[in-house]
């Protein structure tokens, strides 16, 4: 891995939204313990949302309006909002902690939370999910706030805080130009690192998954595995900190099964980005491209594979299985 005191001159433009990204997940690991129950929800469909979630979001949405007038993508609605029980003045609570200069009032918060919107299918939108994990940002375990850019169908930049990888790390790449990762927080003595995974060729693929990720998707990959004489070892890992741990080398695949309920954009764009550009594959099980501009959810064949090119061969084995149990 290569040092650097700072970032290329072409990361320059995105500067302010990467050191914005790493200031917001370094106060919000600090406040997360002491979360109140009127700052934690449940969304319509069961999910977690936090005071936090949508304090980042509003923060962000209002940072890019000065920056970039692209449509937005964003995981949190009026219903995240709705489902607070501490409601705005809980959640303006929040925003100040995490940005005691931010000009916003708590009228504007609905407004804010939403302006933008995306489809998904734009030439040009972000991608925004400003904490991926929030279940794990409750209970304890990894989560990150991801940020990402598409133009033409491509992910162009991405940015992910990641506060629970190692003592706190921020990652960032640009489409074929590298992705870079910092120690947080960015105001400390450390410089950039560039990512860069040395090839491997192993009969072991390490694959990063949440430690309570379904058992029949387990099973299924472990069948494919012993049939392509492929040993597995499942290394433990939640939301986009799986793509971290396969751009840092701690990991060789990520794995992403094609379901009825689709895979969120905000769930994989900018970590697939970052370990792309760390040397890692990005496509479908079958090997086909991935499509990033199809609307909410990833567009892709049989699933999502992200790791090292001698993985890859796991992922195929798999294709076929899917197909199967599909039909």
């Amino acid at each position: 891995m290569q040092s650097l005191r700072d970032l290329p001159a072409e990361f320059v433009p995105r500067r302010l939204l990467i050191e914005a990204s790493a200031r917001w997940a370094v106060r919000a690991r600090a406040i997360r313990p002491a979360l109140s129950e009127s700052a934690i929800g449940r969304k319509s469909d069961g999910s977690f949302v936090t005071a936090v979630d949508v304090a980042v979001q509003v923060l962000t949405l209002e940072f890019l309006s000065r920056l970039d007038q692209s449509p937005v993508l964003a995981e949190e609605s009026a219903d995240s909002l709705a489902a607070i029980p501490g409601g705005a003045d809980i959640v303006m609570e929040t925003v100040r902690a995490l940005e005691p200069t931010a000009d916003l009032r708590v009228e504007q918060l609905a407004g804010s939370l939403t302006r933008n919107p995306a489809s998904g299918k734009e030439e040009r939108f972000w991608i925004l999910d400003p904490i991926d994990g929030t279940r794990s940002f409750v209970r304890g375990g990894h989560w990150c706030m991801c940020l990402a850019l598409v133009e033409r169908g491509a992910v162009e930049f991405a940015v992910n805080a990641l506060p629970t990888i190692g003592s706190g790390v921020v990652q960032c790449a640009l489409r074929e130009r590298g992705s870079y990762e910092q120690e947080l927080p960015m105001t400390g003595p450390t410089g950039w690192t560039r990512l860069t995974v040395a090839e491997r060729v192993s009969s072991t693929v390490r694959i990063a998954s949440a430690p309570k990720s379904n058992a029949a998707w387990r099973s299924r990959v472990l069948e494919a595995a012993a049939q392509a004489g492929i040993c597995v070892e499942w290394i433990a890992a939640e939301s986009q900190a799986k793509y971290a741990s396969v751009a840092r080398g701690d990991a060789d695949l990520v794995l992403t099964p094609q379901t009825e309920g689709g895979a969120a954009l905000w769930d994989h764009a900018g970590g697939a980005l970052i370990a792309q550009e760390a040397g890692m594959r990005v496509e479908s099980f079958d090997g086909s491209s991935v499509r990033w501009n199809e609307g909410r959810d990833v567009g892709m064949q049989g699933g999502l594979a992200v790791g090292a090119p001698d993985a890859m061969r796991l992922a195929r084995s798999i294709a076929p299985r899917v197909a199967e149990r599909s039909s």
